[in-house]
């Protein structure tokens, strides 16, 4: 149910784990998040990017910031 997965960044401490969508055509990429357990994992949102694929992605130490690196793009939000 994820569009285009190409990379994933785990937030240990929430067990979130962040999925890029590598897409441009919506009109820009998206991040999938996702919660897991032991037993199932559940979609929680997707969020649009302001760049075309997003190819990386990184979690501040704090966990308040979500960075993306976008290839097409060729920026980071």
């Amino acid at each position: 149910g994820i569009s285009n997965p190409s990379f994933m960044a785990l937030h240990k401490a929430t067990q979130r784990l962040f999925v890029v969508n590598e897409d441009a055509d919506t009109p820009a990429g998206k991040v999938t998040a996702l919660s897991f357990t032991q037993n199932q994992i559940q979609k929680l949102y997707e969020q649009q990017v302001q760049g075309n694929h997003p190819c990386y992605i990184s979690i501040d130490a704090n966990a308040k910031w979500l960075y993306t690196a976008n290839y097409s793009s060729g920026d980071v939000t």
